[in-house]
């Protein structure tokens, strides 16, 4: 597109076009900014981990998975997918799409 005085005038003029454009522009703002906040928290949260690994590896801290309560929480939640009826997705669809993409099998994902 040209820049010229028409257009200009077509997109400032019109109050509509112009909350529009400032309306997205404050979408992809905020939206760049929630995804900073996350990467930060994620980042954050690994640290921990590595930290909490590093002392379990020093003999500081001792750290249990309790495999009983996965196991039900799991249970659980397949139950309540299955009332859903989304158990199949979740428990199959998701994980296959999820591999193929990690292998890069899947381009357009």
């Amino acid at each position: 597109m040209e820049n010229s005085p028409d257009l200009q005038n077509f997109l400032f003029a019109n109050k509509q076009t112009f909350v529009l454009i400032l309306t997205a522009g404050f979408g992809l703002l905020i939206g760049r900014i929630i995804r900073t906040m996350f990467k930060i928290l994620a980042y954050a949260i690994g640290l921990m981990a590595l930290v909490l690994l590093a002392l379990q590896y020093l003999g500081l801290v001792y750290i249990v998975v309790n495999f009983d309560f996965l196991y039900d929480m799991m249970q659980w939640i397949y139950g309540q997918s299955k009332n859903l009826g989304v158990a199949e997705h979740l428990f199959f669809w998701v994980p296959m799409i999820y591999g193929l993409r990690q292998k890069r099998l899947l381009g357009f994902l």
